[in-house]
C-alpha cells in the first residue's frame, strides 16, 4: 500500500504529459527540419549575388552555396533548439538532459544570432 501512495506523490510532482511548453518545445525542435527545403530552393534558385557572388566560378560557387546553406540552417536550429531546451527545462521534462542542452546551445548561442543578424541585415540592403 505504501507503494501506491509514493507513486501517486511521484506523479502529481510533474507536469501534466503535454504541457503548453512542451507543445512549444516541440514545435521549436520540427522547425529547422520544416523551413530546410524551402530555404535550399530559395538559396540554389532565388537568392541574389548578395548571398555568393555570381563573379565565380559554378563549381566555386556551388561550394559556397552550400556553406551558406548549411550556417544559416545551423544557425536556425541552434536558436530554436536553445529556447526549446528553456522550455523543457522550465517545465522539469528530462531536467539533466535539458540542462546540458541548454548549456551547450548557449556555447553557440552568440555566434548562431551574429550570423543570423548579418544575414538578415544583408537581405534588406542588397535583396
Amino acid at each position: 500500500m505504501e507503494k501506491q501512495s509514493n507513486l501517486a506523490v511521484d506523479s502529481t510532482d510533474r507536469s501534466p504529459p503535454w504541457s503548453w511548453k512542451r507543445r512549444i518545445a516541440l514545435v521549436l525542435i520540427v522547425v529547422p527540419f520544416i523551413v530546410a527545403l524551402p530555404i535550399r530552393h530559395w538559396a540554389l534558385h532565388y537568392a541574389g549575388s548578395w548571398f555568393v557572388s555570381t563573379r565565380i566560378e559554378p563549381e566555386d560557387r556551388l561550394i559556397w552555396l552550400a556553406l551558406g546553406y548549411l550556417g544559416l540552417m545551423c544557425s536556425i536550429a541552434v536558436v530554436s533548439h536553445f529556447i526549446a531546451a528553456i522550455l523543457l527545462m522550465r517545465d522539469q521534462c528530462f531536467p539533466t538532459t535539458s540542462i546540458i542542452a541548454a548549456i551547450l546551445y548557449g556555447v553557440f548561442l552568440l555566434p548562431a544570432v551574429r550570423f543570423l543578424w548579418i544575414f538578415v541585415k544583408c537581405y534588406i540592403q542588397y535583396g
